[in-house]
């Protein structure tokens, strides 16, 4: 290997339907532009291989990266595989940057000579495989970086050790186009965009719209997909509440759609009813293609990206409340400009993915120069 600063981030799963995946090929990106010597790992089936920087070295498993506490001797077996990689870098100039389960498969056999940076995207630790990762690997990190300032306390509470952890928001850049919502005054369309999951509760949006049908001709698009057998039951009953309330006309299930002008260009309000949510980077996207947002002030991350009726609003939790901020958002034109206008001042100033490189290049910087950790 050059002896240049170098990047090794793994990956183990196949799509970038997550904000955190998008995110990081941005920031990976982002880096090799500042001239690190950026590597990834990635499985033979992964689609977002034309996203990289065409400087970004890419390489693939041999063993399927599946982290299964059923399968221990795979689960080892790719461990293995994963040290054996590392040990091609130097580990004076490396460092180790993952997340969540390629952090859990990567530690068990590296060198504690190698410098990690472990992103926390995750809402909690507290499920069995969390508190496999914190008993393994938690203790081998070096900076933590977090996406919110609700990761910071999560890791906080954990770790008992500010000079560890450093938050770093996720990064979107302005589109070249901003779309003008409202023009379709007959027709107001709500969208909803994540994984379809009870931590989404995609149900309150629904109750949502149930409450406004009556005084306003509203639809809900819900883009996303299921990941999980949990997912599709929850999906299931999404499906039995349309068809119980009447709302077959009315809401409509979008798939995952890539396209983002696609989504933006025809939603007028973007709703985060999401109960849990590490940052939410479909909140800085909508805000980045001039569409208001609302979200869920209980779920921790949007409270780092909006500051509520300023760049968008923050809802209680509450169907009601929810469907108030809608209706202010509806009525009051000069209340919808005045967001509008600010929030893509917001994204402009503190979520480009300028930024976000920026930040996270002088703390790798840093390391580089004093050694501290």
């Amino acid at each position: 290997m050059e002896n240049r600063k170098t990047i090794f981030c793994p990956f183990i799963i196949q799509n970038d339907h997550g904000g955190g995946t998008k995110s990081t090929i941005s920031l990976l990106n982002g880096l090799v532009e500042r001239e690190f010597e950026v590597y990834v790992l990635l499985t033979n089936d992964c689609e977002f291989i034309s996203k990289f920087d065409n400087r970004i070295k890419i390489h693939f498993y041999k063993t399927y990266p599946d982290v299964n506490i059923k399968k221990p001797f795979q689960f080892l077996k790719i461990c293995s595989e994963m040290a054996n990689f590392v040990l091609r870098f130097n580990p004076s100039n490396t460092i180790l940057l993952c997340s969540d389960r390629p952090g859990l498969m990567m530690m068990p056999f590296v060198s504690k000579k190698y410098t990690v940076f472990y992103i926390s995207r995750g809402w909690h630790y507290n499920s069995f495989s969390a508190q496999l990762l914190r008993k393994i690997m938690f203790k081998r990190v070096n900076k933590f970086i977090c996406i919110s300032d609700k990761q910071f306390g999560v890791i906080h509470d954990i770790v008992k050790n500010e000079n560890r952890i450093q938050t770093i928001y996720n990064g979107f850049d302005l589109p070249n186009k901003q779309f003008t919502p409202f023009l379709n005054k007959h027709k107001i369309v709500l969208s909803t965009i994540g994984v379809i999951c009870k931590r989404k509760a995609q149900l309150q949006c629904l109750e949502m719209i149930n409450f406004l049908k009556n005084n306003y001709s509203v639809v809900l698009n819900i883009y996303g997909t299921t990941l999980i057998e949990e997912d599709e039951k929850y999906k299931q009953s999404l499906e039995n509440y349309i068809k119980e309330k009447g709302l077959g006309g009315i809401v409509f299930f979008m798939g995952h759609e890539p396209d983002l002008d696609k989504i933006y260009s025809s939603t007028d309000i973007v709703i985060s009813s999401a109960i849990e949510e590490g940052f939410g980077r479909t909140l800085i996207e909508s805000m980045a293609y001039g569409i208001p947002i609302i979200a869920n002030s209980g779920a921790g991350g949007p409270k780092s990206i909006i500051t509520d009726g300023f760049d968008g609003f923050l809802y209680n939790g509450s169907v009601e409340d929810l469907s108030s901020k809608i209706e202010i958002i509806i009525n009051q034109k000069h209340t919808r400009d005045f967001i509008i206008s600010n929030a893509l001042k917001t994204v402009a100033d503190k979520f480009s993915v300028n930024k976000m490189c920026d930040n996270y290049h002088k703390v790798i910087d840093f390391y580089f120069k004093e050694k501290i950790f």
